[in-house]
This record gives C-alpha cells, structure tokens and sequence, in this order.
C-alpha cells in the first residue's frame, strides 16, 4: 500500500493565505547544461551540469474572495493599478504533510472565465520565480467560497453578457550576475490584456462597435452566491476591433462574440484589478 499523499489532500498558499484548488504545479531546477560536441563518437550527450537555478508553476482552480488581488499585485501592482515593479510572491504547493514552496515568484498569465448559466468562476496561472524550497504543509482546510457565474456583473456592452474570459499576459526576466547560480533581480515586461465576451444578440450596438473600431471602458464584478465581493477586472480602454467577432446561431438563440484588448490610451492601463 502506497504512503504518500492523496491529491486530495492538495492545496496553494499564495503570500500565506491557503487557497483550494483543483489543479497546480510547481518546480524548482538547475537548467540541464548539455555538453554535445561532436567528437567523432557516436554518441551525443558527452556530459551534462548544473546551470542556473529557476522555480516556475501554474495553478487553476475556482475564483476565491482575495486571489484576484493577490494574483493581482504581481502582474499588474499593488492596489491593481500598473506598476513598473510589481510585487513578487510566495506561491507553495502543498499535497498532505509535504510541498515545493517558490519564493519570488512573478504572475506571467492570469486568466479569468465565466459563464453565467454554469458553475463557478474559473482561473489558471502561471509563474516564475528565483528559487523553490521543501517543506511542511499541514494548513489546508479553507472555509473560503468561490465566486459563482450568475453572480458576475458586467458594464460597458450594450447586450446581456452570457460569457466571458479575460486574460492577462505579463513576461518577468530574471537577472543573473556572474559568479551565482541564483536570480539577483526579476524585471516585468509590458502588460498585456486581451479579452472574449459572448453576448445575447439582442441589438446592433456592439457589433456598431466593433465595425467602427470603437473603444470602451469595460468592467466585471465577481461575487460570491451571498454577495460577497471577489473582486474585479476594469478594461478604461477595451478595444472592440482586435480579433474575430462572429453570429453565433447554434442554439436556441443568437449569440454575438466580441474579442478586443486593453490599451493604454489617455494615461489609463490596459486593466486594474480591485
């Protein structure tokens, strides 16, 4: 009979906080440095050593009150508005009485689904950080309940929004000086938003928008079945023109799909998060 852990008994900390989830990774390497220099042998690998060390992982699972925000301060800044310098987390894995716990960890993609007719409020995630160490879990047992689909609001569309995913990209960079195996600093990239909403196809608004390449602000609201706040993803300047928008009319009624972006005109970010 085995003795580890069932993934049952798996959940996150992000920043200390322990957050269910349903699925995650995270891992901690030395980059395999490979010596494969012809040598008139026929074999291709001559040797192989330790390179620079890099933790990286992912995590999804049902929206949380708290884990847009905290997700939040690192790709986009504290308080959600856009920072040059976004904070860097701690984000552990744990599975029973042992995890990998990756400190330094910058957010490189988060995205947000809804749907309003199903389920709860969905997200995945990624990051990089400097280094990842083992240790005790032991905290699970969350009483936190998730954002549920029916529960999401939506401004800045002209029909009822049926669905939605937003997503938010964001490249960190390590920086390694001569002499050290491990990241002396991370550096964040531009941030990127993009975003797909389906709408009941009810009036010509939003396909006016996006014919004319109109820009709008765009906000939704996530909430738990009790009301409580999970938080928020403002687009200032949602661009309604950037991707394919189609009829959808599969099913019993018409749908409208727009897929735009944030952009940062007039001094506003591509997207906040509250």
């Amino acid at each position: 009979m085995g003795s580890g852990s069932p993934s049952a008994l798996c959940y996150a900390t992000i920043g200390g906080t322990v957050y269910p989830i349903t699925g995650g990774n995270v891992a901690g390497m030395h980059t395999p440095i490979l010596d494969q220099g012809l040598r008139g042998i026929a074999a291709k690998d001559f040797g192989s050593f330790k390179g620079p060390f890099r933790a990286e992982g992912s995590l999804e699972g049902s929206l949380y009150t708290g884990l847009l925000s905290a997700l939040g301060t690192s790709i986009i800044g504290s308080g959600g508005a856009l920072s040059s310098s976004p904070s860097r987390l701690t984000i552990a894995l744990y599975c029973g009485s042992g995890g990998i716990s990756a400190a330094n960890c910058g957010v490189t993609e988060l995205t947000v689904r809804f749907s309003n007719a199903e389920g709860p409020v969905t997200y995945s995630t990624s990051f990089l950080g400097w280094t990842a160490t083992s240790g005790a879990g032991g905290g699970g047992g969350s009483t936190l309940k998730p954002c549920v689909g029916w529960k999401t609001s939506v401004s800045g569309l002209g029909n009822c929004v049926v669905e939605g995913e937003i997503t938010l990209s964001r490249e960190w960079a390590l920086l390694y000086c001569g002499g050290d195996q491990y990241a002396s600093n991370a550096y964040a990239g531009p941030l990127e938003c993009t975003a797909r909403f389906t709408t009941d196809f009810a009036s010509t608004g939003d396909v006016n928008n996006v014919l004319s390449h109109g820009h709008g602000a765009v906000a939704v609201g996530f909430a738990t079945d009790e009301g409580v706040s999970g938080g928020g993803i403002s687009i200032p300047n949602f661009y309604f023109a950037d991707g394919l928008s189609e009829i959808d009319t599969g099913g019993v009624y018409s749908r409208f799909v727009v897929s735009g972006r944030g952009t940062y005109e007039d001094g506003d970010g591509p997207a906040s998060i509250s």
